[in-house]
């Protein structure tokens, strides 16, 4: 759900926040849309279908490379629902 993410963000930027450390986020980055018909009835009922639609929501932080107990706190954070993909990239110039 989009609400719990955005409850994430806020937890996400607060944590950052007091342990004094600059970040740059969070970017809504394009959401994905899944939409899928299926057939109400095995049958002769061809016309008869229903939809359904999995819409993805995707947000970016950035963060300078900081020792793993901050990313492993964050991961700690993340409910039910709510994936979290970690990249570690210590050539990246950051600009806080």
């Amino acid at each position: 759900r989009k609400d719990s993410l955005d409850d994430l963000m806020r937890q996400i930027v607060c944590l950052a926040t007091q342990f004094a450390i600059a970040y740059s986020g969070p970017v809504a980055l394009p959401g994905k849309i899944k939409r899928f018909t299926v057939n109400r009835s095995p049958h002769i009922y061809k016309k008869s279908r229903e939809q359904f639609e999995l819409i993805t929501h995707r947000r970016l932080f950035v963060f300078p490379p900081q020792d793993l107990s901050f990313l492993t706190l964050l991961e700690s954070m993340v409910s039910g629902g709510i994936e979290l993909k970690v990249k570690l990239n210590n050539n990246a110039y950051f600009r806080g």
